[in-house]
């Protein structure tokens, strides 16, 4: 018999989203995790969402052509927060993932895991 992994899951696309990029915020000590589309409109986050969803915004303009970008961003003179972005191609276009802080051995190999969640709840 095959126990389920995850505890916490959903049919509604949306919620499974979040339910993904919140076992990230845990898993990796993110302040935020938001998932944002190419025009720059988050689509889900986990975390700190408010805080962040204007510096997401900006994901599209700062990988283009990149798969990773990874610095610090500050908006209207704000405290510099250390973002890393990964994009993703999917099915509904293009994705961008976005993590605000994190434990730094963890972000990038957290951030491919959650692609992985992602591309999964999308199919």
């Amino acid at each position: 018999m095959r126990t389920e992994r995850r505890v916490k899951r959903s049919h509604n696309i949306h919620e499974a989203l979040e339910l993904q990029l919140a076992a990230s915020v845990e898993r990796a000590n993110f302040q935020s995790v938001i998932l944002t589309e190419d025009q720059g409109f988050a689509v889900a986050g986990a975390g700190k969402v408010l805080e962040d969803q204007e510096i997401a915004a900006l994901a599209p303009s700062l990988v283009p052509g990149k798969k990773v970008w990874q610095g610090k961003v500050a908006i209207d003179n704000g405290p510099e927060k250390m973002v890393t972005i990964l994009s993703l191609s999917t099915d509904v276009g293009n994705l961008y993932l976005c993590g605000f802080g994190g434990e730094s051995s963890k972000v990038h190999s957290e951030l491919m895991h959650s692609i992985q969640g992602v591309n999964r709840i999308l199919a």
